[in-house]
Protein backbone atom coordinates (compact mmCIF):
# COMPACT_ATOMS: atom_id res chain seq x y z
CA UNK A 1 0.00 0.00 0.00
CA UNK A 2 2.39 2.07 0.81
CA UNK A 3 4.57 1.34 -2.48
CA UNK A 4 1.11 2.66 -4.11
CA UNK A 5 1.19 6.10 -1.99
CA UNK A 6 4.67 6.73 -1.96
CA UNK A 7 4.97 6.78 -6.10
CA UNK A 8 1.40 8.41 -6.75
CA UNK A 9 3.07 11.22 -3.99
CA UNK A 10 5.69 10.78 -6.69
CA UNK A 11 4.19 10.95 -9.75
CA UNK A 12 2.30 14.48 -8.78
CA UNK A 13 5.62 16.15 -7.70
CA UNK A 14 6.86 14.88 -11.40
CA UNK A 15 3.66 16.60 -12.83
CA UNK A 16 4.14 19.87 -10.84
CA UNK A 17 8.06 19.85 -12.37
CA UNK A 18 6.08 19.46 -15.73
CA UNK A 19 3.71 22.36 -14.73
CA UNK A 20 6.62 24.64 -13.63
CA UNK A 21 8.48 23.53 -16.55
CA UNK A 22 5.69 24.62 -19.05
CA UNK A 23 5.62 27.47 -17.40
CA UNK A 24 9.35 28.69 -17.53
CA UNK A 25 9.87 27.80 -21.38
CA UNK A 26 6.60 29.16 -22.41
CA UNK A 27 7.01 32.12 -20.88
CA UNK A 28 3.16 31.99 -19.78
CA UNK A 29 0.91 30.95 -16.98
CA UNK A 30 -1.51 28.54 -17.01
CA UNK A 31 -4.80 29.81 -18.95
CA UNK A 32 -7.44 27.56 -16.83
CA UNK A 33 -8.67 28.47 -13.13
CA UNK A 34 -6.55 26.54 -9.85
CA UNK A 35 -9.41 24.24 -9.29
CA UNK A 36 -9.44 23.18 -12.80
CA UNK A 37 -6.06 23.01 -12.78
CA UNK A 38 -5.26 20.70 -9.62
CA UNK A 39 -8.58 18.37 -10.40
CA UNK A 40 -6.89 17.82 -14.15
CA UNK A 41 -2.76 17.42 -12.25
CA UNK A 42 -4.79 14.72 -9.64
CA UNK A 43 -6.51 12.80 -12.22
CA UNK A 44 -2.89 12.71 -14.65
CA UNK A 45 -1.12 11.76 -11.33
CA UNK A 46 -3.39 8.75 -11.43
CA UNK A 47 -2.87 7.92 -14.99
CA UNK A 48 0.63 8.00 -14.51
CA UNK A 49 1.18 5.73 -11.71
CA UNK A 50 -0.98 3.66 -13.24
CA UNK A 51 1.17 3.02 -15.70
CA UNK A 52 4.67 3.12 -13.77
CA UNK A 53 3.42 0.47 -11.66
CA UNK A 54 1.94 -1.87 -14.32
CA UNK A 55 4.36 -1.13 -17.08
CA UNK A 56 8.00 -0.57 -18.49
CA UNK A 57 10.05 0.66 -21.49
CA UNK A 58 8.97 2.28 -24.45
CA UNK A 59 5.15 1.59 -24.23
CA UNK A 60 4.92 3.74 -20.95
CA UNK A 61 7.02 6.57 -21.95
CA UNK A 62 4.36 6.69 -25.37
CA UNK A 63 1.60 6.76 -23.51
CA UNK A 64 3.09 9.25 -21.03
CA UNK A 65 3.94 11.54 -23.67
CA UNK A 66 0.81 11.17 -25.30
CA UNK A 67 -1.04 12.63 -21.65
CA UNK A 68 1.49 15.35 -21.22
CA UNK A 69 0.72 16.84 -25.28
CA UNK A 70 -2.87 16.50 -24.32
CA UNK A 71 -1.86 18.70 -20.80
CA UNK A 72 0.04 21.22 -22.36
CA UNK A 73 -2.48 21.92 -24.75
CA UNK A 74 -5.42 21.94 -23.00
CA UNK A 75 -3.65 24.10 -19.87
CA UNK A 76 -1.69 26.72 -21.83
CA UNK A 77 -3.83 27.34 -24.74
CA UNK A 78 -1.46 26.66 -27.21
CA UNK A 79 -0.85 24.38 -30.71
CA UNK A 80 -0.67 20.26 -30.86
CA UNK A 81 2.46 21.28 -32.91
CA UNK A 82 4.20 23.44 -30.46
CA UNK A 83 2.63 20.99 -27.54
CA UNK A 84 4.19 17.99 -29.22
CA UNK A 85 7.87 19.89 -29.46
CA UNK A 86 7.50 20.95 -25.32
CA UNK A 87 6.99 17.28 -24.83
CA UNK A 88 9.84 16.09 -26.76
CA UNK A 89 12.02 18.51 -25.39
CA UNK A 90 11.12 18.01 -21.50
CA UNK A 91 11.51 13.92 -21.99
CA UNK A 92 14.97 14.84 -23.23
CA UNK A 93 15.90 17.53 -20.62
CA UNK A 94 14.67 14.71 -18.08
CA UNK A 95 17.26 12.23 -18.92
CA UNK A 96 19.75 14.14 -17.61
CA UNK A 97 18.68 13.74 -13.90
CA UNK A 98 17.72 10.10 -14.36
CA UNK A 99 20.90 9.52 -15.44
CA UNK A 100 22.56 11.72 -12.74
CA UNK A 101 20.57 9.86 -9.70
CA UNK A 102 21.46 6.36 -11.11
CA UNK A 103 24.89 7.21 -11.42
CA UNK A 104 25.12 8.91 -7.69
CA UNK A 105 23.20 5.78 -6.02
CA UNK A 106 25.60 3.08 -7.71
CA UNK A 107 29.19 4.32 -7.69
CA UNK A 108 28.70 6.83 -5.15
CA UNK A 109 26.59 5.34 -2.49
CA UNK A 110 27.34 2.12 -3.88
CA UNK A 111 24.11 0.39 -3.55
CA UNK A 112 23.17 -2.01 -5.45
CA UNK A 113 21.32 -1.70 -9.22
CA UNK A 114 18.59 -3.97 -8.22
CA UNK A 115 17.66 -1.66 -5.20
CA UNK A 116 17.91 1.27 -7.46
CA UNK A 117 15.35 -0.28 -9.81
CA UNK A 118 13.21 -2.02 -7.75
CA UNK A 119 12.87 -0.33 -5.04
CA UNK A 120 13.80 3.29 -5.20
CA UNK A 121 12.99 4.21 -8.65
CA UNK A 122 9.72 6.15 -8.89
CA UNK A 123 9.45 6.40 -5.49
CA UNK A 124 8.68 9.86 -3.79
CA UNK A 125 12.48 10.20 -2.47
CA UNK A 126 13.54 9.80 -5.62
CA UNK A 127 11.34 11.31 -7.66
CA UNK A 128 11.72 14.75 -5.79
CA UNK A 129 15.26 14.31 -6.12
CA UNK A 130 14.69 14.06 -9.96
CA UNK A 131 12.43 16.77 -10.31
CA UNK A 132 14.84 19.22 -8.24
CA UNK A 133 17.57 18.33 -10.63
CA UNK A 134 15.31 19.05 -13.41
CA UNK A 135 13.65 22.45 -12.73
CA UNK A 136 17.76 23.55 -11.56
CA UNK A 137 18.55 22.36 -15.43
CA UNK A 138 15.46 24.13 -16.75
CA UNK A 139 16.34 27.64 -15.00
CA UNK A 140 19.95 27.35 -16.33
CA UNK A 141 18.98 26.39 -19.67
CA UNK A 142 15.61 28.73 -20.27
CA UNK A 143 17.24 31.06 -22.81
CA UNK A 144 18.14 28.46 -25.12
CA UNK A 145 15.03 26.22 -24.45
CA UNK A 146 12.75 29.49 -25.04
CA UNK A 147 14.69 29.77 -28.45
CA UNK A 148 14.18 26.56 -29.51
CA UNK A 149 10.11 26.61 -28.82
CA UNK A 150 9.39 30.14 -29.90
CA UNK A 151 11.46 29.85 -32.84
CA UNK A 152 8.85 30.10 -36.21
CA UNK A 153 10.23 27.05 -38.20
CA UNK A 154 8.79 26.63 -41.41
CA UNK A 155 8.83 23.20 -42.15
CA UNK A 156 8.48 22.29 -38.43
CA UNK A 157 6.65 19.58 -39.00
CA UNK A 158 9.98 17.54 -40.78
CA UNK A 159 11.12 18.79 -36.66
CA UNK A 160 8.00 17.30 -35.28
CA UNK A 161 8.95 14.16 -36.49
CA UNK A 162 12.07 13.74 -36.42
CA UNK A 163 12.29 15.19 -32.97
CA UNK A 164 9.70 12.30 -32.39
CA UNK A 165 11.56 9.03 -34.02
CA UNK A 166 14.84 10.52 -32.77
CA UNK A 167 13.08 10.63 -28.65
CA UNK A 168 11.81 7.25 -29.73
CA UNK A 169 15.50 5.93 -30.57
CA UNK A 170 16.63 7.81 -27.48
CA UNK A 171 14.59 5.78 -25.18
CA UNK A 172 15.17 3.10 -26.62
CA UNK A 173 18.63 2.85 -25.85
CA UNK A 174 17.91 4.44 -22.30
CA UNK A 175 15.89 1.69 -21.39
CA UNK A 176 18.97 -0.91 -23.09
CA UNK A 177 21.41 1.25 -20.97
CA UNK A 178 19.20 1.14 -17.69
CA UNK A 179 19.27 -3.11 -18.60
CA UNK A 180 22.75 -2.93 -19.29
CA UNK A 181 23.97 -1.26 -16.04
CA UNK A 182 21.94 -3.16 -14.13
CA UNK A 183 23.84 -6.53 -15.49
CA UNK A 184 27.28 -4.39 -14.73
CA UNK A 185 27.75 -4.18 -17.94
CA UNK A 186 29.50 -1.98 -20.08
CA UNK A 187 27.26 1.11 -20.85
CA UNK A 188 29.74 3.63 -22.15
CA UNK A 189 28.46 2.64 -26.11
CA UNK A 190 24.77 3.19 -24.95
CA UNK A 191 26.25 6.65 -23.31
CA UNK A 192 27.90 8.26 -26.60
CA UNK A 193 25.08 6.86 -29.11
CA UNK A 194 22.19 8.50 -26.59
CA UNK A 195 24.47 12.11 -26.64
CA UNK A 196 25.33 11.52 -30.37
CA UNK A 197 21.76 11.99 -30.81
CA UNK A 198 20.73 14.40 -29.08
CA UNK A 199 23.47 16.52 -30.37
CA UNK A 200 22.43 15.74 -34.18
CA UNK A 201 18.98 16.53 -32.98
CA UNK A 202 19.98 19.64 -31.40
CA UNK A 203 22.11 20.40 -34.57
CA UNK A 204 19.54 19.87 -37.10
CA UNK A 205 17.20 21.98 -35.00
CA UNK A 206 19.19 25.03 -34.78
CA UNK A 207 20.67 24.70 -38.59
CA UNK A 208 17.04 24.60 -39.87
CA UNK A 209 16.58 28.30 -37.39
CA UNK A 210 19.33 29.71 -38.94
CA UNK A 211 17.91 29.01 -42.36
CA UNK A 212 14.49 30.05 -41.76
CA UNK A 213 16.14 33.52 -40.02
CA UNK A 214 17.89 34.05 -43.25
CA UNK A 215 14.91 33.42 -45.48
CA UNK A 216 12.91 36.24 -43.06
CA UNK A 217 15.86 38.30 -43.45
CA UNK A 218 15.90 38.29 -47.27
CA UNK A 219 11.95 38.30 -47.55
CA UNK A 220 12.05 41.69 -45.33
CA UNK A 221 14.81 43.41 -47.69
CA UNK A 222 13.01 42.35 -50.71
CA UNK A 223 9.93 43.96 -49.23
CA UNK A 224 11.69 46.91 -48.32
CA UNK A 225 13.12 47.03 -52.18
CA UNK A 226 10.11 46.95 -53.96
CA UNK A 227 8.52 49.77 -51.87
CA UNK A 228 11.66 51.58 -52.82
CA UNK A 229 11.27 51.35 -56.12
CA UNK A 230 7.56 52.22 -55.95
CA UNK A 231 9.22 55.20 -54.69
CA UNK A 232 11.33 55.75 -57.36
CA UNK A 233 8.72 55.30 -60.07
CA UNK A 234 6.98 58.00 -58.21
CA UNK A 235 9.53 60.12 -58.44
CA UNK A 236 10.33 60.02 -61.98
CA UNK A 237 6.65 60.73 -62.10
CA UNK A 238 7.08 63.61 -60.14
CA UNK A 239 10.05 65.00 -62.70
CA UNK A 240 7.58 64.63 -65.31
CA UNK A 241 5.54 66.82 -63.53
CA UNK A 242 8.07 69.15 -62.58
CA UNK A 243 9.37 69.29 -65.50
CA UNK A 244 5.10 71.10 -67.17
CA UNK A 245 5.28 73.10 -63.94
CA UNK A 246 8.46 74.58 -65.08
CA UNK A 247 7.11 75.10 -68.42
CA UNK A 248 3.89 76.49 -66.95
CA UNK A 249 6.18 79.36 -64.91
CA UNK A 250 7.95 80.38 -68.68
CA UNK A 251 4.57 81.03 -70.22
CA UNK A 252 3.42 83.28 -67.13
CA UNK A 253 6.34 84.97 -67.41
CA UNK A 254 6.22 85.66 -70.89
CA UNK A 255 2.33 86.23 -70.08
CA UNK A 256 4.07 88.95 -67.69
CA UNK A 257 2.03 87.46 -64.66
CA UNK A 258 2.71 89.62 -61.17
CA UNK A 259 5.82 88.45 -59.83
CA UNK A 260 4.18 87.60 -56.38
CA UNK A 261 2.30 85.09 -57.85
CA UNK A 262 4.70 83.38 -60.09
CA UNK A 263 7.26 82.91 -56.86
CA UNK A 264 4.17 81.55 -54.65
CA UNK A 265 3.36 79.23 -57.80
CA UNK A 266 7.73 78.43 -57.50
CA UNK A 267 7.35 77.58 -53.89
CA UNK A 268 4.93 75.24 -53.95
CA UNK A 269 6.91 73.48 -57.03
CA UNK A 270 10.15 73.28 -54.51
CA UNK A 271 8.04 72.03 -51.63
CA UNK A 272 7.72 68.73 -53.72
CA UNK A 273 11.23 68.42 -54.61
CA UNK A 274 13.19 65.39 -54.46
CA UNK A 275 16.54 64.22 -56.15
CA UNK A 276 18.30 60.68 -56.61
CA UNK A 277 21.14 59.06 -58.16
CA UNK A 278 19.15 57.91 -61.41
CA UNK A 279 22.19 57.01 -63.25
CA UNK A 280 23.61 54.93 -61.16
CA UNK A 281 19.89 53.70 -60.73
CA UNK A 282 19.92 53.18 -64.74
CA UNK A 283 22.37 50.64 -64.66
CA UNK A 284 19.67 48.07 -63.61
CA UNK A 285 17.02 49.22 -65.38
CA UNK A 286 16.74 46.04 -67.90
CA UNK A 287 16.30 43.98 -64.75
CA UNK A 288 12.49 43.38 -63.52
CA UNK A 289 10.70 45.99 -61.15
CA UNK A 290 9.95 43.03 -58.84
CA UNK A 291 12.31 43.76 -56.16
CA UNK A 292 15.27 42.60 -57.82
CA UNK A 293 16.03 45.57 -58.98
CA UNK A 294 16.10 47.46 -56.35
CA UNK A 295 18.12 44.82 -53.99
CA UNK A 296 20.72 45.34 -56.52
CA UNK A 297 21.06 48.66 -56.98
CA UNK A 298 20.80 48.71 -52.52
CA UNK A 299 23.94 46.28 -52.04
CA UNK A 300 25.68 48.39 -54.88
CA UNK A 301 25.65 51.18 -53.09
CA UNK A 302 26.63 49.35 -49.66
CA UNK A 303 29.61 47.62 -51.35
CA UNK A 304 30.87 51.35 -52.92
CA UNK A 305 30.68 52.91 -49.31
CA UNK A 306 33.05 49.77 -48.44
CA UNK A 307 35.60 51.37 -50.80
CA UNK A 308 34.61 48.47 -53.37
CA UNK A 309 34.86 48.94 -56.97
CA UNK A 310 31.81 47.80 -58.95
CA UNK A 311 31.52 46.74 -62.40
CA UNK A 312 27.65 46.54 -63.97
CA UNK A 313 26.93 44.48 -67.53
CA UNK A 314 23.15 44.02 -67.37
CA UNK A 315 22.05 43.40 -71.55
CA UNK A 316 19.08 44.98 -73.21
CA UNK A 317 18.34 41.36 -74.52
CA UNK A 318 16.95 40.03 -70.57
CA UNK A 319 13.99 41.71 -71.04
CA UNK A 320 12.95 38.49 -73.21
CA UNK A 321 14.04 35.79 -70.65
CA UNK A 322 12.91 34.04 -67.94
CA UNK A 323 13.71 35.79 -65.11
CA UNK A 324 10.71 37.82 -66.43
CA UNK A 325 8.18 34.65 -65.93
CA UNK A 326 8.63 34.01 -62.10
CA UNK A 327 5.98 34.48 -60.09
CA UNK A 328 5.78 35.88 -56.61
CA UNK A 329 7.47 32.43 -54.73
CA UNK A 330 10.14 32.18 -57.41
CA UNK A 331 11.04 35.96 -57.31
CA UNK A 332 11.13 35.64 -52.96
CA UNK A 333 13.81 32.45 -53.99
CA UNK A 334 15.42 34.10 -56.47
CA UNK A 335 16.08 37.19 -54.25
CA UNK A 336 17.36 35.30 -51.31
CA UNK A 337 19.92 33.22 -53.51
CA UNK A 338 21.09 36.60 -55.14
CA UNK A 339 21.48 38.22 -51.89
CA UNK A 340 23.58 35.18 -50.65
CA UNK A 341 25.72 35.20 -53.35
CA UNK A 342 26.26 39.19 -53.42
CA UNK A 343 26.61 39.61 -49.70
CA UNK A 344 29.43 37.14 -49.93
CA UNK A 345 31.14 38.91 -52.70
CA UNK A 346 30.62 41.99 -50.63
CA UNK A 347 32.61 40.81 -47.74
CA UNK A 348 35.04 38.93 -49.19
CA UNK A 349 36.04 41.42 -52.06
CA UNK A 350 36.39 43.94 -48.99
CA UNK A 351 38.78 41.92 -47.28
CA UNK A 352 40.79 41.06 -50.65
CA UNK A 353 43.59 43.78 -51.81
CA UNK A 354 41.57 44.62 -55.20
CA UNK A 355 38.71 45.09 -53.89
CA UNK A 356 36.98 43.90 -57.26
CA UNK A 357 33.38 43.51 -57.67
CA UNK A 358 31.42 42.65 -60.80
CA UNK A 359 27.53 41.79 -61.78
CA UNK A 360 26.32 41.09 -64.87
CA UNK A 361 23.37 39.50 -66.42
CA UNK A 362 22.87 38.34 -69.74
CA UNK A 363 20.30 35.42 -71.73
CA UNK A 364 21.47 32.63 -74.13
CA UNK A 365 19.64 31.66 -77.21
CA UNK A 366 17.14 29.88 -75.50
CA UNK A 367 16.39 33.30 -73.50
CA UNK A 368 17.25 31.48 -70.38
CA UNK A 369 18.54 34.40 -67.94
CA UNK A 370 21.98 34.04 -66.14
CA UNK A 371 23.57 36.45 -63.80
CA UNK A 372 27.35 36.15 -63.03
CA UNK A 373 28.42 37.57 -59.34
CA UNK A 374 32.23 37.83 -59.25
CA UNK A 375 34.74 39.32 -56.93
CA UNK A 376 38.44 39.18 -55.65
CA UNK A 377 39.23 37.14 -52.73
CA UNK A 378 42.44 36.47 -49.97
CA UNK A 379 41.62 33.58 -48.90
CA UNK A 380 42.08 30.11 -49.98
CA UNK A 381 39.51 28.34 -51.26
CA UNK A 382 38.39 23.94 -51.06
CA UNK A 383 35.59 23.65 -53.72
CA UNK A 384 34.72 20.36 -52.02
CA UNK A 385 33.73 22.27 -49.38
CA UNK A 386 31.97 24.76 -50.42
CA UNK A 387 28.29 24.76 -49.50
CA UNK A 388 28.60 22.38 -46.91
CA UNK A 389 27.70 23.09 -43.15
CA UNK A 390 29.80 25.66 -41.60
CA UNK A 391 32.54 25.58 -44.23
CA UNK A 392 32.86 29.73 -45.10
CA UNK A 393 35.93 31.33 -46.32
CA UNK A 394 35.10 34.36 -43.93
CA UNK A 395 35.72 32.62 -40.95
CA UNK A 396 33.95 30.15 -38.17
CA UNK A 397 29.96 29.87 -38.13
CA UNK A 398 29.40 32.15 -41.09
CA UNK A 399 29.02 29.50 -44.34
CA UNK A 400 25.01 29.54 -43.11
CA UNK A 401 24.10 31.65 -46.77
CA UNK A 402 24.83 28.74 -49.15
CA UNK A 403 23.24 25.56 -47.33
CA UNK A 404 20.52 28.04 -47.92
CA UNK A 405 21.19 28.67 -51.35
CA UNK A 406 21.64 24.57 -51.66
CA UNK A 407 18.06 24.03 -50.14
CA UNK A 408 16.71 26.56 -52.51
CA UNK A 409 17.93 25.03 -55.35
CA UNK A 410 17.13 21.48 -54.23
CA UNK A 411 13.55 22.30 -53.72
CA UNK A 412 13.26 24.49 -57.06
CA UNK A 413 14.17 22.88 -60.23
CA UNK A 414 13.94 26.68 -62.38
CA UNK A 415 16.90 27.65 -60.93
CA UNK A 416 20.76 26.01 -61.00
CA UNK A 417 23.67 27.89 -59.43
CA UNK A 418 27.07 27.30 -60.85
CA UNK A 419 30.96 28.31 -59.24
CA UNK A 420 33.95 29.01 -61.10
CA UNK A 421 37.78 29.90 -59.51
CA UNK A 422 39.87 31.55 -62.20
CA UNK A 423 42.97 33.79 -61.43
CA UNK A 424 41.48 35.06 -58.19
CA UNK A 425 38.21 35.90 -59.26
CA UNK A 426 35.74 34.21 -57.46
CA UNK A 427 32.55 33.58 -59.87
CA UNK A 428 28.87 32.63 -58.51
CA UNK A 429 25.98 31.78 -61.96
CA UNK A 430 22.78 31.87 -60.58
CA UNK A 431 20.26 30.79 -64.09
CA UNK A 432 16.82 30.75 -64.13
CA UNK A 433 15.97 28.09 -66.45
CA UNK A 434 12.44 27.34 -68.68
CA UNK A 435 9.80 25.88 -66.60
Amino acid sequence: MWQIISAYLGVIILIVGLLVFAQVVLEKKPQINIWKLILLIIIISIFHTVLQLNFSGTIKSTVMCIINIIFFKYVFSISYKKSIFLTIIYMIVLLIPDLIEIFFITKVLNLSMDFCFNSLSGTLISNTAVCLMFLGITFLMKNHLRYLINAEIDNNKKIIILSSLTLISILIFFYQLGQQYRENKNIIIFLIIILFLISMLGSLIRQIIINNKIKNDYDNLLEFMTTYEEEIENQRTLRHETKNEFLAIRAKICDKEKESEIINYIDEILGDTYSVKSEKYAKFGYLPANGIKGLCYFKVQKAEELGINVSINISKKIKKSTVFDLDLKQQREFAKILGVFIDNAIEASAESKDKELGIEAYSNLENEFRMIISNTYNNAIDEEKIGKENFTTKGKNRGHGLLLVNEIVKNNTIFETKRNIKNDIYSQTIIVKKS
